[in-house]
């Protein structure tokens, strides 16, 4: 058994090959499986312990399916890590990107709302000027000018040429 044991563990396990750090060994029958687990070799160390230390898995024909379950269950713990790994790396490059944006759209909110003070600024001295001609054109004496600004007299009124 030993033997086999380190024929197994020199075979199989090769983890700079991508297999797995631990092997299973197949005990074809419950009851040699169970003499096993009783049996200690002549140095007084159980059968099962050394394979164990070799990182080998004896395993008999009522225990395989169960010791493959949780291999595979370990297998897919592992790819759903790896997948959350994925996840959080494009995660992250979102946030980068949302980030970027930020900076962005505040940068365009500064602009959209100095170009709304400045429309309003302009329409307000518009309908000033408006005023002033529509006095002037009336007869009646000049509005006075904003900041001691001089307004010219735009013969077109606001909208025309629409």
């Amino acid at each position: 058994m030993k033997g086999h044991a380190d024929s197994i563990a020199k075979k199989y396990i090769v983890p700079s090959e991508g297999t797995l750090d631990v092997a299973l060994m197949f005990v074809p029958s419950e009851n040699v499986y169970c003499e096993m687990l009783n049996t200690l070799d002549g140095r007084g160390i159980q059968i099962d312990e050394y394979c164990r230390s070799k990182k080998i898995i004896a395993v008999s024909p009522n225990t395989l399916y169960a010791h493959l379950c949780v291999i595979a269950m370990g297998l897919q713990g592992m790819q759903i890590e790896e997948n959350a790994k994925r996840l959080l790396a494009n995660l992250n490059g979102v946030q980068k990107n949302l980030g970027a944006f930020a900076e962005v759209f505040e940068k365009l909110g500064t602009h959209l709302k100095n170009a709304q003070q400045s429309y309003s600024e302009a329409d307000r001295r518009f309908e000033k000027a408006q005023s002033t001609l529509a006095n002037v054109l009336e007869g009646g004496s000049p509005a006075p000018s904003l900041e001691g600004e001089q307004i010219p007299l735009i013969p077109a009124a606001r909208g025309a040429g629409k």
